[in-house]
């Protein structure tokens, strides 16, 4: 049950953040926050 519970969360928050890959992505291409401005650890996956 615990296990079940887990892989829930994991997945949830991989989900999670391949939205905000997708929201920095669409925000990139309208040029609403110049590449400066993002975190070094969101750089990476760019």
């Amino acid at each position: 049950m615990n296990d079940q519970k887990n892989s829930a969360r994991k997945q949830n928050a991989m989900d999670l953040v391949m939205d905000l890959i997708d929201i920095k992505h669409d925000l990139r291409e309208r040029k609403v926050i110049p590449l400066d401005d993002l975190p070094l650890h969101f750089r990476a996956d760019i």
